[in-house]
Formats: structure tokens, C-alpha cells, sequence
């Protein structure tokens, strides 16, 4: 979410002068061993073409079930479709949703 929100950013600051660059996030937690903020650069994240997939896939109206762990916590759990068995087989084969997937799995600097 940080690059999109750096890249929103961009566009409603057009008639700055300056370029948002870096995005914090800030978790509230008592006792935080070692504070309570990351911060991140758009570069240390992803690069460009990661952001690019994702917003096309956005303005397409591609949103494809990516279960997992956070599925567990997820608001959203009891209105998923992630257990039903038409759209998995329907997704199944996708090669966009695989490329989400491995975008999934990069970490910060681009690595895997």
C-alpha cells in the first residue's frame, strides 16, 4: 500500500515543488522495543513496474482471491469467495493472478 499511497500523493501535489519520496508507517503498540515507526522509500519497496501491474489490474477491474495467513484476520473473511469452488477453478490457470502472487512474495529492496 505505501507505493500507492506515494503515487496518489504525486498526483494530488502536482503544483508543488516538492516530490513525495518515502512513506512511514506508524504502529500503535504498547512498549515498542525499538519505536514505532518504518519508514520506507518507493525504490525499497518495489519498483515502478510492480506499481504499474497492480494499477492496471486496479482500472481493469481484475481483483483476484490471493488467500493466505492474513485471510485469518481479514474483516472481510465471512463475504470472500475464497472458498468457493467455481472462482478457484476459474482463477486456477490465471497467469495475472501468478503474477500477483510473486509480486506478493518480494520483499522490501526487491528481493525475494
Amino acid at each position: 500500500q505505501p507505493p500507492l499511497y506515494l503515487l496518489a500523493a504525486t498526483g494530488v501535489l502536482k503544483e508543488e515543488p516538492a516530490v513525495p519520496d518515502e512513506a512511514a508507517f506508524y504502529f500503535l503498540a504498547p512498549y515498542w522495543p525499538n519505536g514505532p515507526v518504518v519508514r520506507t522509500g518507493l525504490t525499497a519497496v518495489c519498483g515502478e513496474g510492480t506499481v504499474r501491474v497492480v494499477l492496471e489490474g486496479i482500472r481493469q477491474g481484475r481483483f483476484f482471491i490471493l488467500p493466505g495467513e492474513y485471510c485469518d484476520y481479514c474483516e472481510f473473511s465471512s463475504a470472500c469467495r475464497r472458498t468457493h469452488h467455481p472462482t478457484k477453478w476459474r482463477q486456477r490457470d490465471n497467469a495475472e493472478k501468478r503474477t500477483l502472487e510473486d509480486l506478493r512474495q518480494q520483499k522490501a529492496g526487491g528481493g525475494s
